[in-house]
């Protein structure tokens, strides 16, 4: 089978350079997210700046030989943008660009993705498509209508919080028997989820720290907790609200979550399968949430399509381990 990697890195060269060519700026992610291979950004030098996801597709054809893309339902929304690059068997090329309005077009298969056929013929009518000063001027006017929401919430399920630690705990004194790990401050776990997970260029005033606790589980117990009269977390300097409660606690978090999910970006510490079915509805809707989270092999079983980070290593270095020894 044809490694097409080499092409595909040619493709977003090409993207980049045509982005670039229109005064379009353009960052690499800083997770491996499904569906984006670039981010569009509007103003890289403001705190809070408009983003769009792009995905880069390559795809080559002959006369009675066509190829196909396929985009799934989940990745589209306004704020998604689909670079093709395409090339025939004499070496005819052109960069097409579709928006969300432009794929919502396609036809859609069995797989729940919107699908197009690439020939000869498709392509002819697909030409308007083609990168221009036009279609660089759209998508320049979707930054500009972007909503940019402001300000950044961590919410942290307190039950899976005390279950990551203990996770955690326990596979690095397999790998560092002789080494002894200190008790991780609230203060300090938060201070490294945000560093690890937080890809918002906000300042840290604008986040805000809830950590949902059980009175059936007892993290106090593995967490240093700061005092109840101290509202603000050091050196963190985020605002932290604590809720102890007899209720469940991730019927809680999705209540809070239904209610803030339209005004403020979300970083998620949750691993409960309960929370895979709104997620996974959320992300139909195009509302992304950063999930932090242990790996499979680790005993995570929350399976969605947002992006995610694992909790082992921000744990580990709040822990006292270094950056060499995760």
């Amino acid at each position: 089978m044809a490694d097409n990697k080499p092409a595909e890195y040619s493709a977003e060269s090409l993207v980049i350079h045509h982005l670039l060519k229109y005064d379009i700026k353009t960052s690499k992610p800083l997770f491996d997210e499904e569906g984006t291979d670039l981010l569009l950004v509007d103003q890289v030098s403001h705190s809070s700046t408009a983003i769009l996801r792009a995905q880069s597709k390559y795809r080559r054809y002959a006369k009675g030989k066509p190829s196909s893309v396929t985009i799934p339902i989940s990745y589209v929304a306004t704020n998604f943008v689909l670079f093709l690059y395409v090339i025939d068997e004499n070496d005819n090329d052109g960069l097409y660009v579709f928006f969300e309005e432009d794929l919502k077009q396609w036809s859609l298969n069995t797989s729940r993705e919107y699908y197009l056929g690439v020939s000869e013929k498709s392509v002819q009518y697909f030409h308007e498509k083609l990168i221009s000063a036009s279609v660089a001027k759209q998508i320049k006017e979707r930054l500009k209508k972007i909503e940019i929401k402001k300000y950044t919430s961590l919410i942290i399920d307190g039950i899976f919080l005390e279950k990551a630690i203990q996770a955690t705990k326990a596979i690095y004194t397999e790998i560092w028997p002789k080494r002894k790990l200190k008790q991780p401050s609230l203060a300090e776990i938060i201070k490294q989820f945000l560093h690890y997970y937080n890809p918002y260029p906000q300042n840290s005033a604008d986040v805000h720290c809830v950590l949902f606790l059980s009175e059936d589980f007892h993290l106090e117990q593995w967490v240093t907790m700061p005092h109840p009269k101290v509202t603000e977390t050091q050196p963190a300097g985020v605002r932290l609200s604590i809720f102890k409660s007899g209720a469940i606690v991730s019927f809680e978090i999705l209540d809070y979550l239904e209610r803030i999910i339209n005004n403020e970006n979300i970083l998620l510490v949750a691993d409960d399968i309960i929370y895979e079915p709104p997620l996974n509805k959320l992300k139909e809707e195009g509302t992304d949430v950063i999930l932090i989270k242990l790996k499979t092999s680790l005993g995570g079983n929350l399976y969605t399509q947002h992006q995610w980070g694992d909790i082992s290593y921000p744990l580990g270095l709040a822990m006292g381990l270094k950056q060499h020894e995760l």
